[in-house]
């Protein structure tokens, strides 16, 4: 009996050995599988992190490349706002080009006008007009529209040729310069020291003020535009005068103390004269010259 029980009892702590052991097993697996997965954990958290700074890296970048790239364009605009047009400066009224086929200036305003300066820039625009007083106006914060205008389309809207005006080329840039109260002043572009000023049916010639050798004109020049302008108010008080791109009044030569004046008309590219005259400045008096012997009537 005594045999028996030991052999139970062998058997019992047998078991028991057994299962500790089982149980000592089980808690070290545990324990080894533990930190593997807190190294995945770590591996994948340190991976999610240098995606995210990846990320976040590229998401500055490109909004730093966004940021340039916005930079570079607004300075581009601004730039191109901020141009210099070649008409911007000071201008004088040099000379009389030609008159279209209806007129507002007199050849007193003409004379009146030689000289006169006007301003053109970004913020302001000298108002020119059909009145010599549409020159005391001006055009605060002008809006420019340039136009090319071709050849044949500018002898039909001012019925002057380019060859009247002498323009190159077979088209010429135009500019209006204008407000909300459509006050305005149009020019035209030949070159970057001359423009031609158009108003109250007349093109003049603008210089730039900067550049007095080319600026500068004689009381002669003045003369004879003025001599122009009475020989035309001549043939106009007679309803001789045609105005058009085929017939014209230039300034000929001096003759003593008389400015001659010749009225002409193109005909198949060749110029043929109506009317010869003399005029006397000082007096604004116009003689009709016929033939010679009204030349030996002029002192």
């Amino acid at each position: 009996m005594k045999i028996f029980i030991s052999i139970i009892l062998s058997a019992v702590l047998l078991l028991a050995m057994s299962a500790c052991e089982s149980s000592s097993e089980e808690a070290a697996k545990q324990s080894q599988s533990q930190p593997e997965t807190s190294s995945k954990k770590d591996s994948g958290s340190k991976s999610d992190e240098s995606s995210m700074s990846k990320t976040s890296k590229n998401t500055i970048n490109g909004s730093d490349t966004d940021h340039s790239s916005g930079s570079t364009n607004s300075s581009k605009t601004n730039s191109s706002n901020e141009k210099e047009e070649v008409f911007y400066g000071q201008w004088q009224i040099n000379k009389v080009i030609a008159y279209g086929p209806a007129g507002t200036y007199s050849s007193d305003d003409v004379t009146k006008l030689m000289g006169k300066q006007l301003t053109f820039s970004k913020n302001s625009a000298t108002s020119f007009g059909d009145k010599i007083e549409d020159m005391d106006e001006s055009v605060s914060d002008p809006i420019y529209k340039k136009t090319e205008v071709a050849k044949n389309e500018f002898a039909t809207n001012y019925r002057v040729t380019f060859e009247q005006l002498g323009i190159d080329g077979d088209t010429v840039t135009e500019v209006d310069a204008t407000s909300t109260q459509g006050i305005g002043t149009v020019i035209f572009i030949t070159d970057k020291n001359k423009l031609i000023l158009f108003g109250g049916g007349t093109f003049f010639e603008l210089a730039k003020t900067d550049e007095p050798a080319q600026n500068q004109f004689t009381s002669e020049e003045i003369n004879q535009n003025a001599a122009v302008s009475l020989v035309e108010d001549y043939l106009s008080d007679k309803n001789e005068l045609v105005q058009d791109e085929n017939h014209f009044v230039l300034f000929e030569e001096m003759y003593n103390d008389y400015y001659m004046v010749r009225y002409s008309t193109l005909v198949s590219g060749h110029s043929s004269t109506n009317g010869r005259y003399a005029v006397d400045i000082e007096n604004g008096e116009v003689t009709e010259i016929t033939d010679a012997a009204d030349l030996d009537e002029l002192k």
